[in-house]
């Protein structure tokens, strides 16, 4: 999970890493279907979790491969400093499918989300040198686009789980970095992003999933893992 919150972090720093994921050879490719998911449980009662998932879908062996390594090989060649950190993490099948995701269904309009999320950051990050910055920044502004918990907490410092979550992330409340996330995540810009990523039901990819830092009830518990 971790290169996939890296990898959103570094697209709403450089949007340029989603041109080159688009650019891929063979591109981004993502079919989406009508998927009912049901659970049965020990005592053989079935239940419907969810229904026609918005964006459920099938991947593609040879597009995903490229997208990871178009994503790799952009991270790679971008770096936010010579040493900050040397390398990019590995991309996994997970983060490359979810790309493929994003940039080809047309509700989600993922370059657009990206592209507000970006005007955010580079007001947020005015004056600030990304390269003095926790070698997991990116990783943890990518975090917080997709979990309004995480997000809300950095809005608002003082709720204890917040501490947890930066210390993980290599981040001292009161930093300069942090500085610059709490301005991001309480710009417009940023918020107008995240809301029609988490919340347009067309749009919306946290319907049974495990993407955030934070666990959702109602979400987390019927991730499919």
């Amino acid at each position: 999970m971790y290169d996939y919150w890296y990898t959103i972090g570094r697209a709403i720093m450089d949007p340029g890493l989603l041109t080159a994921v688009n650019g891929a050879d063979p591109a981004p490719y993502f079919e989406r279907v009508t998927r009912k998911m049901t659970e049965t449980d020990s005592a053989g009662n079935t239940t419907t979790v969810a229904d026609n998932s918005a964006t459920a879908g099938l991947l593609a062996e040879d597009n995903t491969i490229s997208v990871r390594s178009a994503i790799w090989n952009w991270l790679s060649a971008n770096p936010v400093s010579a040493g900050n950190p040397p390398l990019p993490p590995p991309i996994s099948i997970y983060t490359a499918g979810r790309f493929c995701q994003f940039l080809t269904i047309q509700s989600i309009d993922f370059v657009t989300r990206i592209a507000e999320a970006n005007n955010a950051w580079r007001v947020s990050s005015q004056g600030a040198d990304p390269a003095t910055f926790s070698e997991r920044f990116p990783a943890f502004i990518g975090a917080c686009l997709i979990d309004g918990d995480l997000a809300q907490k950095v809005a608002t410092p003082g709720d204890p789980d917040l501490q947890d979550a930066i210390t993980q992330f290599g981040i001292n409340a009161g930093s300069p970095e942090f500085g610059v996330a709490n301005r991001l995540v309480n710009h417009e810009d940023f918020i107008t992003s995240q809301g029609h990523l988490l919340s347009d039901p067309d749009a919306t990819w946290t319907d049974t999933c495990g993407d955030q830092f934070f666990f959702w009830v109602g979400k987390n518990e019927r991730a499919v893992l």
